[in-house]
């Protein structure tokens, strides 16, 4: 009897301690549950056919091109950057042409995983709580606006996942002083001006920030400075190389 009533009371404590782990990981990671909710609420609608606008249906337009074997910049007239046609036409060709729902649920992935990564920015400059609040923030005031804005699969909302990763990879590679997440900044600032040219801004902040702790703050050293900032360019131009020798092989480039 002392031998079963042994058993019993170690399997309940097994049993217990069990519930307590995924107790305690439920509340460690409630701040991601919250923000996946926030984000499937406010963009619930863009599931819905009624929701689909007209930057939704410009971009289908070329990427059905793509599809049908045309080549952009040649077969179909465009001014954007390249990567919002490539990402609709890598759905279309995964989940079917025209399909719609598909990328508006690429673009909900896409603004959680953007949040996630303001709040790690935050985490990584200031607390968990401010990281937290931050990403709240973004979530919120992103759709606070028409929806023809903030509910269509919009470049916007494609181009702002690159841009905070490059901004996250700069200032963990500014804190822990390496080389390899600076390079990475610089490679997620090249992703995001082949959605959106204006990208190209972030390289002028990381210099402005490099520069202001070299002559103002007077923290860090010349020398760090030309280390980190070429380590970014290095990963800038890397990227931004490959697809310009990409394009030249498509003859992109000979109109």
């Amino acid at each position: 009897h002392a031998g079963r009533r042994c058993r019993r009371a170690a399997l309940s404590g097994l049993q217990g301690s069990g519930l307590n782990t995924r107790m305690t990981w439920i509340v460690q990671h409630r701040t991601i549950w919250i923000i996946v909710a926030l984000v499937v609420v406010l963009r619930f609608p863009t599931l819905l056919e009624s929701m689909y606008l007209v930057d939704d249906a410009s971009s289908s337009a070329v990427a059905n091109e793509l599809l049908y074997g045309g080549t952009i910049y040649q077969t179909v007239e465009s001014t954007r950057a390249p990567f919002l046609y490539y990402l609709y036409y890598g759905v279309f060709l995964i989940a079917g042409q025209n399909n719609l729902l598909a990328v508006h649920v690429v673009a909900l992935l896409f603004v959680i995983a953007t949040a996630w990564t303001i709040r790690r920015i935050g985490v990584v400059i200031a607390s968990a709580q401010a990281g937290t609040w931050a990403a709240i923030g973004y979530v919120i005031f992103s759709h606070t606006y028409p929806p023809r804005d903030t509910l269509a699969a919009n470049v916007e909302i494609f181009t702002v996942l690159p841009l905070t990763l490059c901004m996250l990879s700069f200032l963990i590679g500014e804190r822990q002083n390496c080389l390899w997440w600076l390079f990475i900044s610089g490679l997620c600032c090249g992703v995001a001006s082949f959605f959106r040219q204006s990208s190209l801004i972030n390289l002028g902040v990381i210099g402005g920030y490099l520069g202001y702790i070299c002559w103002i703050a007077r923290t860090a050293d010349l020398r760090h400075v030309i280390r980190s900032g070429s380590a970014v360019l290095a990963g800038f131009l890397t990227f931004v190389g490959g697809m310009i020798i990409y394009h030249q092989a498509q003859g992109n480039w000979n109109d």
